[in-house]
């Protein structure tokens, strides 16, 4: 019971990392996109 209990905290912590990351990777390709839409509306 207890290595079942350390390998769900181990997916747990993975999975808050893997979520914090998609969350970053999302903002960084929107401020991207808006960055690319002003300077395609600027040319």
């Amino acid at each position: 019971m207890i290595r079942l209990k350390t390998a769900v905290n181990r997916v747990l912590v993975n999975k808050d990392r893997y979520i914090k990351f998609l969350v970053v990777l999302h903002a960084g390709s929107n401020s991207l996109g808006k960055s690319h839409r002003t300077q395609v509306s600027l040319c």
